[in-house]
């Protein structure tokens, strides 16, 4: 069904779209009485979800193998629009070359209970209709009774099975297997296929699938972290490009990890090659590839950035650790003929520490710390300080977390490592410099804790934004010699005064015609329903996607096949 206004005054023969019985019956019954027409088919019914039937096997693979004997490529597809009120009904026209052309169709069956006027669903009916040119029944009502909204170019040749392929993707998923009479429509089903035939035309994942493609990517997001001032002085660096907020600027201070920083974010951007390779293909319109960039690799980045800033505190803190042995043992390393045990033996004591320490701090901490300190006092206030601390003496703000499980895992790890040196556990100077090597590394690690969480506040964003970025300027484009495309100004002019008239070869600029078409069919159901039935383009592009990935698979699993049967 559709909502669109008549594009004439003139109207077709009855029972376009939702009609009294099967079309496809109904066409078989005119086809007995006229001995096929020539090469005219009866209508196939496309029914991927009887038992028996699936992708490659079943009634549609029967169907495609009696096709294969006369012609499955087309070169030419036309997006066509019924004149007949109230439906308008769409459908596809492809050219198989031979003088024949198959149509294809979705329908609903009014005869269900479902009510299809408030969005119930309702069982649908894909067809596929190979027909003659020379059939005088069929071939001259597409003409007639209908408008040509577009038609697109293949000089390369497309194929019937990704029309199927389509038509699969359509009915595995939940929500567009049935018909329902304001969204997963004729109109659902015509865009569908002529977004993702355009699509079918150029591989995205190449990005991240050429060698050479993908070296370009990762030299040019790494590079875009030369904002990293190093060593020297500090630098603003603005977290969005476009617009240099002061609300929206990070510093980036000195930082001695930042070179393990971006080494390990380099090692993360290289591991999520497969993702992104897996997401470019899986993804169908232009405006989505924005976000979803950006979701993969900042999950990535984010993950090895917070690793990263774990393993530079603990480096950081056992530095301490052992400087703090040091200044504390060296009288006795230089006195005691087992000075050098001793040191070797505090040294792997207070490593041990450090490194469980440190875990535990960092669980705790997560990817920020809060520093806690006492509350300033309100100058307002008349009242007198109170004077339950000892006077001189400042209250001591409570612990954080992160230091609570500082020190909890440091006693642990010194009691549990110091059991087996009963001597040394119960020396005052063995608590002592317990205390003393726990503070110096516990100060080292939140400082280098802190200079590494900054670091990553600037530097993931530029990973995840260098990565969208590069992906959505270098995405590969069809060219004309694959795919061409153009509208009926006067058509399109009559039928929709929102629409321009479009011409050329890019599919994003094909993709935004048909986002205009689908928003102008949201807008207009809104209305004719009184808002009751408010349909979305997002909702519709969501879906989309979600098509398009069974779509994928299908030709993948079809290309497998074809390696398998052909090697060569």
């Amino acid at each position: 069904m559709s909502f669109a206004k008549s594009g004439t005054a003139k109207s077709g023969p009855k029972g376009s779209l939702i009609n009294s019985g099967s079309f496809a019956i109904a066409s078989l019954n005119k086809l007995s009485g006229s001995s096929f027409n020539g090469r005219t088919q009866a209508p196939h019914i496309i029914n991927f979800t009887k038992e028996g039937n699936g992708w490659r096997k079943g009634e549609t693979e029967a169907w495609y193998q009696q096709q294969t004997k006369l012609s499955t490529t087309f070169k030419s597809l036309e997006y066509r629009k019924e004149r007949e009120y109230p439906f308008y009904h769409e459908f596809i026209v492809v050219d198989l070359g031979n003088q024949t052309v198959c149509r294809f169709d979705r329908r609903g069956d009014i005869h269900n209970r479902a009510n299809p006027l408030i969005g119930e669903p309702i069982p649908s009916e894909d067809t596929a209709h190979i027909i003659s040119k020379s059939d005088q029944d069929f071939y001259p009502v597409i003409g007639m009774n209908s408008d040509l909204v577009l038609r697109m170019q293949f000089p390369q040749g497309q194929d019937l099975l990704t029309v199927l392929a389509v038509c699969y993707g359509i009915q595995a998923n939940k929500d567009t297997q049935a018909y329902t009479l304001t969204r997963y429509n004729c109109y659902f089903f015509s865009w569908m296929i002529v977004t993702a035939t355009a699509r079918c035309t150029v591989d995205w994942a190449l990005l991240a699938q050429e060698e050479t493609l993908w070296a370009t990517l990762v030299t040019s997001v790494i590079n875009g972290l030369s904002q990293d001032p190093g060593p020297g002085p500090k630098a603003i660096i603005s977290s969005t490009p476009a617009t240099k907020k002061k609300s929206d600027t990070k510093v980036a201070t000195k930082f001695v990890g930042s070179a393990y920083l971006f080494n390990t974010l380099r090692k993360a951007l290289e591991e999520t090659r497969g993702q992104i390779r897996k997401s470019l293909a899986e993804l169908i319109l232009h405006s989505t590839i924005d976000k979803a960039m950006h979701e993969v690799s900042e999950i990535s980045a984010q993950k090895a950035a917070c690793q990263a800033a774990r393993d530079h505190a603990a480096q950081a803190a056992r530095d301490a650790a052992m400087e703090a042995v040091i200044e504390k043992m060296w009288r006795e390393i230089m006195s005691s003929p087992e000075g050098g045990d001793l040191w070797k033996k505090k040294c792997l004591l207070a490593e041990e520490c450090v490194q469980k320490a440190s875990a535990a701090a960092a669980d705790v901490a997560g990817h920020r710390i809060a520093i806690v300190s006492p509350p300033t006092p309100d100058p307002r206030s008349e009242q007198s300080p109170s004077t339950s601390a000892v006077e001189g003496e400042g209250i001591p703000a409570p612990l954080a977390k992160w230091e609570t499980a500082w020190d909890a895992s440091w006693d642990k790890s010194w009691v549990s490592s110091s059991a087996s040196q009963p001597d040394a556990a119960n020396n005052n100077k063995s608590d002592s410099s317990k205390i003393s090597i726990s503070d110096r590394a516990k100060a080292a690690w939140i400082k280098a804790w802190q200079e590494a969480c900054n670091a990553n506040e600037v530097y993931v964003p530029l990973i995840s934004r260098g990565v969208s970025s590069h992906v959505t300027t270098n995405l590969p484009q069809a060219v004309p010699e694959v795919l061409q495309f153009e509208t009926d100004p006067s058509t399109i002019k009559k039928m929709m005064k929102a629409l321009i008239p479009i011409k050329g070869s890019s599919t994003s600029e094909l993709q935004e015609w048909v986002k205009a078409r689908i928003l102008e069919h949201c807008q207009r159901v809104a209305i004719l329903t009184a808002g009751a039935q408010q349909p979305s383009r997002d909702e519709f592009e969501e879906t989309m996607r979600g098509v398009w990935i069974s779509t994928v698979g299908c030709l993948s699993d079809t290309m497998q096949r074809e390696a398998i049967t052909d090697p060569a």
